[in-house]
């Protein structure tokens, strides 16, 4: 499992919906940067094409085997993650709100259902069989599904030092330890 800082999120009405690893992304219904591309991932949104984008695999408009994924959960966790597996999300308390495959047609509706935990994590598997995530990413339900309105700047949501908010006086860190990203509880 490896982990890279924060992800920047974007939601283009009627466009497209996915996170990269830096806040640069050209989004042309879905994003088609390259630089980085392991880091990037995109749902179309809204249209009549289900998605484009899982890391350097692009094209996925009509393929029935690549799987996009959404869980929610209560519990913060952070960062990108890749070859993370799906044992693990559920170990952690994550709950599956959306799966199809990425020549479905993603829809706001479809998203809708995934909202009303704190945390979300959006990821794509190679199969429905997968027991690993081949990309995904852990943000902040408000911040992840927030409309951005902008074509070429995603929204950082959490990396490097960010703060969580948990439970009245708890509060949860995301920093870089040793090259590792890390989820600390402050006292």
């Amino acid at each position: 499992m490896m982990q890279v800082g924060g992800a920047y999120w974007y939601r283009y009405p009627g466009w497209s919906f996915g996170f990269a690893s830096s806040s640069s992304v050209n989004l042309n219904n879905c994003d088609y940067n390259n630089p980085d591309c392991s880091h990037r991932l995109c749902f179309h949104l809204d249209q009549n094409a289900g998605g484009y984008r899982a890391g350097c695999t692009v094209g996925l408009n009509g393929d029935s085997t690549w799987r996009k994924v959404i869980y929610k959960s209560s519990l913060p966790t952070c960062g990108i993650q890749y070859d993370y597996k799906e044992s693990d999300l559920i170990q952690k308390g994550y709950v599956k709100c959306y799966e199809q495959p990425y020549s479905h047609a993603t829809s706001s509706v479809s998203l809708a259902t995934c909202s009303g935990s704190e945390y979300v994590f959006v990821g794509a598997k190679t199969s429905k069989g997968a027991s690993s995530f081949a990309i995904g990413a852990f943000g902040v339900t408000s911040n992840v599904f927030k409309y951005t309105f902008e074509q070429t700047k995603a929204v950082l949501d959490a990396g490097g030092a960010y703060w969580y908010p948990v439970s009245g006086m708890e509060l949860w860190v995301c920093i870089l330890l040793n090259g590792e990203l890390e989820q600390l509880r402050l006292q």
